[in-house]
């Protein structure tokens, strides 16, 4: 049985590749042919572009076009489909590169102690290594020249920035796949809250010998105001143990909880937050709803959410409107009999029907208070995206607060893109519409 031939080039990210296998007349029967041979190659790194098969004088050529949707090794099984058989072929393996470097390759920084340990937040005054890591391919005949780049940065507002020597840099040469390290600098923030990293203006080598300049936008990271100093014997401890929690309160404060969700990935974060949108959903319409609002702040101690908004029921807020509408009535009838008999037992009547009303007429004012606004829960899409919230509707706005994923928050106002929430903390900023749920 042929085998498929594939091209031996270097592969990258996005490009293109071929297979082909070539069968004679004697690799199938005339009844096979009838239902045309196919050649089916399955793998997630791969996205069948194209299949074409062309006949031969002497058999047919089957040629699969593929385009390469991620990086690294794969080991590729093919099959080949003649008419109701399926026959295996060898198994063979590609390499996938990242992009070639040009103006468009990611670019990306990363935080390290002195001593190349990596750090998971950043407290105000320390001293750090940032790396510039770039997401490219570079022949390994090449590999030396990295460090050399020109990489020119000015420090950014409220820090210190000094270069570090370019052998720094040859310890973070495998440390990410396909992530290649270009510029190291020594950064100092001098101020709490969120802070940019610098903005990096690099010279990047061209096929045709020329210099091309691409400026790399600025990225954002929370600074705390105090905290343990992260030096090298706390980081190997502190990583070990616990996942650090960014704040806005200055404290250290991780808990139990924290602690043991360091382990729990993101959709499993994301699926325990719809369900306490769910939840609240179903609260709202019982009167006595004591294991759904139990279940519901069970999850809500799961994902660390110690305060949150209470459940507004719908039906107490029409049970009390009819309830308010009836004693009003009763008084009038009190009242008129009141008026013609004038005894002692329906003054008393009377005086219990008016306690009531404004009992009744507190509850009502309460629940419209209450419900006066939407509620939503914060269900974000993404891990990487940002959880804070903002005091304008931009991303490049300072940071007001961060929300919990599950956390519920009330909506003060809304425009197409963006919400105003405030959290129970009574801390407000506008966040993306699309990650919440809006439940009420």
């Amino acid at each position: 049985m042929p085998q498929p031939e594939f091209q031996n080039d270097v592969l990258f990210l996005n490009s293109f590749f071929t297979a082909q296998i070539k069968l004679d007349a004697d690799s199938f029967s005339d009844n096979e042919f009838l239902k045309f041979p196919q050649l089916v190659i399955e793998d997630a790194a791969l996205e069948l572009v194209e299949s074409e098969a062309s006949k031969l004088y002497d058999g047919i050529l089957i040629k699969n076009k593929y385009k390469l949707k991620k990086t690294g090794e794969f080991t590729l099984e093919p099959k080949l489909i003649l008419g109701k058989k399926i026959k295996k072929l060898n198994k063979f393996s590609i390499y996938v590169e990242p992009p070639e470097l040009s103006v468009n390759t990611k670019f990306k920084w990363k935080i390290f102690s002195d001593k190349n340990k990596p750090v998971l937040e950043t407290v105000k005054g320390g001293r750090y290594k940032i790396v510039l890591f770039g997401f490219f391919y570079i022949p390994n005949t090449k590999i030396n020249s990295i460090p050399f780049w020109e990489v020119n940065c000015q420090p950014p507002e409220n820090s210190i920035l000094e270069t570090c020597g370019n052998e720094n840099l040859t310890y973070f040469l495998f440390s990410e796949q396909g992530w290649k390290p270009v510029g190291c600098f020594y950064w100092t923030p001098l101020e709490s809250g969120e802070q940019r990293l610098p903005s990096p203006v690099l010279s990047i080598p061209s096929k045709n010998n020329t210099v091309e300049k691409t400026f790399i936008p600025a990225e954002k990271i929370f600074v705390r105001n105090t905290g343990i100093v992260q030096t090298d014997e706390f980081l190997n401890d502190e990583i070990a143990k616990k996942t650090l929690e960014k704040t806005f309160d200055g404290n250290l404060d991780v808990s139990e909880n924290s602690r043991q969700n360091k382990n729990i990935d993101f959709k499993t974060l994301t699926e325990k937050a719809k369900l306490i949108a769910e939840l609240r959903q179903q609260e709202a319409k019982f009167i006595f709803p004591m294991k759904i609002k139990n279940r519901r702040l069970e999850i809500e101690k799961e994902l660390n959410i110690i305060q949150s908004f209470s459940v507004t029921s719908i039906v107490l807020k029409k049970a009390g409107l009819i309830l308010l509408f009836l004693f009003i009535f009763v008084i009038c009838i009190v009242f008129a009999l009141n008026k013609k008999k004038k005894q002692k037992s329906f003054n008393f009547v009377f005086t219990v029907c008016i306690v009531c009303v404004f009992f009744l007429i507190a509850v009502c004012l309460y629940f419209f208070i209450n419900g006066k606004y939407k509620k939503a829960v914060y269900v974000p899409s993404s891990e990487k995206k940002s959880r804070f919230i903002y005091q304008i509707p931009e991303v490049s706005g300072t940071a007001a607060g961060e929300l919990k994923i599950g956390e519920t928050v009330i909506i003060k106002k809304q425009n197409a893109f963006w919400l105003y929430v405030e959290k129970s903390d009574k801390t407000s900023g506008w966040k993306d519409i699309t990650e919440f749920i809006i439940i009420d």
